[in-house]
C-alpha cells in the first residue's frame, strides 16, 4: 500500500497542480487585465485632453494675432468686428483689447467706459512675444468662470480672448465624454504656477494638484505642444481593485469549474497510463505491436534506398496508438529495453527477403534515449552478433538513430561506448531531428556520426521563413564539411524537394514519397521503384 502511495504521489501533486493553476492564472491576469484597462482608458482621456488644449491655444493664437494686427480700438467699427469674431468662434465668450497701461478699454460687447485696470496677475508678460494663459478667473463684464489667454502686441498693449473652460471637459464634436469613477479626475494645469485650469471629476482642490507619483494611484499625464498646459488624469488602485473584487463574484466559479474539469480529465489520464502500463506488457506478448516502414528515397533518382522502421500498438480497444503515447510508458515501467530488442528482430524477419532482393536496402531504428542510459542493450548486440553469419541480413543493414537529447552527452560515458560498439559490429549511427537541440554542434565527430537527419521543422519552413532556411543551409554546410550523409525529413512539396537536392542534401523521406507502410504494401512500393 504505502508503495503504491508512493509511485502515484507525484501524480496526485500534478493534479493538484494543475486544478490551482486555472484560478491562479485567472485571478492574476484578470486584476492585470484591470489595471492595464483603467491606465489605458487615463491614457486615451489624457491624449484627447491635449488634443483640445492645442486646438484651443492654436486657434486662440491665430485669431488674436489677426485682432492685434488689424483692430484698432479707436475705430467706430472695431466693436462690431470683435463681435462678429466671437460670433463666428463659439470657443470664445469675450475678446478684448487691454492698452499698454493695463486697462480694459474695448471688448466685443462694447466699449468699456470708464476703462477697468486689470489685475497685473492677469496680464501677459511683455517680455514673451507669444501666446500665454494668464490664469483662470472671473470675467469682468460678465462674471463667469473663463481661461484667459493673452496676446502680448506692439502699440496696443496685449490682446485677451476668454475660453469656457466647460469645452476641456464637456463632449465636443464627435469625441465622447470621458468616464472616469467616482474618485478619479482630469485636470488641465498651468505649468506656470500650477493652477487648475479646467478640471473633471473628484479634484482634489481648484486652486492646485499634487503632481506626485503615488503608488496607490494609477496616473498619466502629457503636456501640450507649447508646453503651457499639463493635462493629468488619476484614478484611485483601490476603485480598480474594488471592480475586480466583484468580477470574482462571476469568475471564481468559472475557474472552479475549469479546475475541477481539469481535475477530472487528469485523473481520467493516470487511470488510462496506469492501465496501459499493464495493457503494453500483455501486447507485446500477444503480437499487437507492429512495424511500419517509411521509405528513404534517393531524391534525385528517387530510387528507394532503405526505410526508417516505425512502432505501431494495434490496441484491441481504442485502435492504434502512436509511439509518442506508449512509449514513455515503456521507458517508465523499464518494457523499453524488450520492446527494442524485439523490433530489431522484427524488422531483420520482415526485411530479411528483400535485404536478398535489393543488395543496398537498410532499416534505419530508433534508439530510446532510456535505451541507452540504462546501458541494458547487450541482448541487442549479442543478437546483431549472430547475424554476423547470415548472408543477406548483416548488422550492416541496419542504422540506428539516436536524438540530439541522448546524443548531447561526453565522449566516453555509456551512450558512447554503444555507439561504438554497434559500429563496430558494421552498423551505422545517424544523428536524428538534427537542428531542435543546441548541444549536439561538438559532438558530431566525437560520436562518431554517420548520417545527419535534418529535423522536419526546417524542412517545412523551406517556402515560409527566409531566417529559418538560413539556419536549414548552415546545417546542410556543417554536414557537407563533416562528410556526413545527409537526410531530410518530412518532404511533403516538389519544391522542398528540389531545394535540398539543390543544396546538397541527397536523400531524404516524407509524404511527397510516401507514407510509413506495412512489410507487405512496403514490398509492393520497392517493386514500384526497380533498386538495382
Amino acid at each position: 500500500m504505502r508503495g503504491r502511495l508512493r509511485r502515484y504521489l507525484p501524480f496526485l501533486g500534478w493534479i493538484l497542480g494543475a486544478s490551482l493553476i486555472p484560478p491562479t492564472v485567472f485571478l492574476s491576469i484578470s486584476y492585470y487585465e484591470y489595471v492595464n484597462s483603467a491606465r489605458t482608458s487615463l491614457k486615451v482621456a489624457v491624449e484627447e485632453g491635449v488634443r483640445r488644449i492645442d486646438t484651443v491655444l492654436r486657434t486662440g493664437n491665430e485669431i488674436l494675432l489677426d485682432v492685434s494686427n488689424t483692430i484698432d480700438p479707436n475705430d467706430p467699427e472695431a466693436e462690431e468686428r470683435l463681435e462678429r469674431i466671437v460670433y463666428d468662434n463659439p470657443l470664445f465668450r469675450e475678446i478684448g483689447i487691454v492698452n499698454e497701461q493695463g486697462f480694459l478699454v474695448l471688448t466685443n460687447l462694447g466699449d468699456v467706459t470708464p476703462p477697468e485696470l486689470i489685475d497685473p496677475e492677469y496680464r501677459s508678460d511683455a517680455r514673451i512675444p507669444a501666446l500665454q494663459i494668464v490664469g483662470r478667473e472671473r470675467t469682468i463684464v460678465m462674471g463667469e468662470e473663463s481661461i484667459i489667454l493673452s496676446l502680448p502686441t506692439e502699440g496696443l498693449g496685449e490682446v485677451n480672448a476668454l475660453i469656457n473652460p466647460v469645452i476641456l471637459t464637456a463632449p465636443w464634436g464627435a469625441s465622447q465624454s470621458f468616464a472616469l469613477s467616482t474618485d478619479g479626475f482630469l485636470a488641465y494645469i498651468n505649468t506656470r504656477n500650477g493652477q487648475v485650469l479646467a478640471g473633471q471629476g473628484n479634484l482634489p482642490t481648484l486652486d492646485t494638484i499634487s503632481l506626485d507619483q503615488k503608488a496607490h494611484r494609477i496616473q498619466v499625464s502629457q503636456t501640450s505642444q507649447n508646453g503651457e498646459v499639463l493635462v493629468i488624469a488619476e484614478v484611485s488602485k483601490d476603485w480598480v481593485l474594488a471592480r475586480w473584487q466583484r468580477l470574482l463574484f462571476l469568475g471564481c466559479p468559472v475557474a472552479a469549474l475549469c479546475s475541477g474539469i481539469i481535475f477530472v480529465l487528469t485523473t481520467r489520464m493516470v487511470k488510462q497510463s496506469e492501465g496501459l502500463d499493464r495493457e503494453l506488457s500483455i501486447g507485446l506478448e500477444q503480437q499487437e505491436l507492429m512495424v511500419h516502414y517509411q521509405p528513404i528515397l534517393d531524391l534525385q533518382t528517387e530510387d528507394c534506398i532503405g526505410s526508417e522502421a516505425l512502432l505501431r500498438w494495434y490496441h484491441p480497444e481504442q485502435g492504434i496508438l502512436p509511439p509518442s503515447l506508449f512509449i514513455p510508458i515503456a521507458e517508465k515501467t523499464g518494457l523499453i529495453n524488450k520492446i527494442g530488442a524485439w523490433v530489431i528482430k522484427q524488422v531483420a524477419h520482415e526485411q530479411a527477403p528483400l535485404y536478398q532482393k535489393f543488395s543496398g536496402l537498410y532499416t534505419s531504428i530508433n534508439l530510446s534515449p532510456a535505451q541507452l542510459n540504462s546501458g541494458n542493450i547487450d541482448a541487442v548486440i549479442t543478437w546483431l552478433q549472430s547475424l554476423q553469419l547470415s548472408d543477406a541480413c548483416t548488422p550492416h543493414r541496419f542504422v540506428f538513430e539516436v536524438t540530439e537529447t541522448a546524443a548531447a552527452i561526453r565522449p566516453g560515458t555509456t551512450t558512447t561506448d554503444i555507439l561504438a560498439r554497434l559500429r563496430a559490429l558494421g552498423s551505422r549511427v545517424a544523428l536524428d531531428d538534427f537542428g531542435q537541440g543546441y548541444s549536439s554542434l561538438s559532438y558530431l565527430h566525437q560520436l562518431n556520426i554517420d548520417i545527419l537527419k535534418i529535423d522536419q521543422f526546417y524542412v517545412a519552413e523551406i517556402d515560409k521563413d527566409p531566417q529559418i532556411v538560413t539556419i536549414l543551409e548552415s546545417i546542410i554546410e556543417l554536414g557537407s564539411k563533416l562528410q556526413l550523409t545527409m537526410v531530410a525529413e518530412g518532404i511533403e512539396t516538389e519544391g522542398q524537394r528540389l531545394f535540398l537536392l539543390n543544396h546538397g542534401v541527397r536523400y531524404g523521406q516524407g509524404w511527397l514519397f510516401s507514407r510509413p507502410l506495412p512489410i507487405q504494401e512496403f514490398e509492393r512500393f520497392l517493386n514500384r521503384k526497380m533498386l538495382p
